[in-house]
Order: C-alpha cells, then sequence, then structure tokens
C-alpha cells in the first residue's frame, strides 16, 4: 500500500485494487508505525496470518513503481 499525506491505494500483484476509506489521520506521526498489530493499544489484536515481501521507502512510490517491484 502506499500513502501520499492525501491518496491511499493498496496493491495486489502490481494492481491497485479498489478501497474505501473512513476516518481521517489527524497526526500519522504520532503514533509508531507497526506492522501485524495496532500501535494504539496493548498488542491484544495481532495479525493472524503470514505477511510476505515488506519494504518500507521514505515517500510514496508510483503506481508504474509497484508494478515494476511485482514483476518478478
Amino acid at each position: 500500500g502506499t500513502w501520499d499525506g492525501t491518496t491511499a491505494h493498496i496493491y495486489v500483484d502490481g494492481v491497485d485494487m479498489p478501497i474505501t476509506l473512513s476516518g481521517t489521520l489527524s497526526n500519522p506521526t504520532a503514533t509508531a508505525a507497526v506492522i501485524g498489530a495496532y500501535s494504539t493499544d496493548d498488542f491484544s489484536e495481532d495479525w493472524n496470518g503470514s505477511i510476505d515481501d515488506v519494504r518500507l521507502y521514505d515517500g510514496a512510490l508510483s503506481s508504474s513503481e509497484v508494478t515494476t517491484l511485482a514483476t518478478p
């Protein structure tokens, strides 16, 4: 997924999937980024499954960059 501060995108195998978002991010830097659990609680709702190929970048990738990364 990507978020450029305004728009969020979720990609599956390089394809931008339709999503519906609700709520707002009043201060997205106020909490720690956590993969596999909520960062705002006691981590009692952990992810139950597998997460593969996690990459973090300091800016939102474009659709073509995501597609390139998803291509074997």
